[in-house]
């Protein structure tokens, strides 16, 4: 069995939350076509010069996930798509948003399926 190295490795990305030498701040990000809801401060973004900070706090920080449901629900997101292997986060939105619809798409397959029915 060998160790599979995760796309990040995490050694390099978290310098500390002040230091630009990251990689997040090494990308540009283009403008947001809907707002990007941050588990980091469960807040809404639609400013793409923000997005490096919150990537850079959110690899130290707690995951804010019961007020990003909340938020999302309040702001009528009725559908959730998971895209990864696993099925976690989908239980998780279960409970946490009442009458929403989820899907997890974790391979071709379940892409198919999920487009199919949106």
């Amino acid at each position: 069995m060998h160790d599979i190295e995760p796309y990040y490795n995490w050694r390099h990305i978290y310098i500390s939350e002040e230091d630009e030498r990251s990689p997040f701040y090494k990308r540009e990000y283009s403008e947001f076509e809907f707002p990007v809801l941050h588990n980091v401060d469960a807040a809404e973004n639609d400013d793409p010069s923000a997005v490096a900070d919150k990537l850079v706090r959110q690899v130290s920080s707690p995951v804010r996930w019961l007020q990003t449901m909340q938020n999302m629900s309040s702001a009528g997101i009725t559908k959730i798509i998971e895209i990864g292997p696993g099925k976690v986060l989908t239980g998780l939105v279960r409970q946490s948003i009442e009458g929403a619809e989820y899907a997890n798409i974790e391979n071709t397959e379940g892409l198919r399926n999920t487009l199919g029915s949106l």
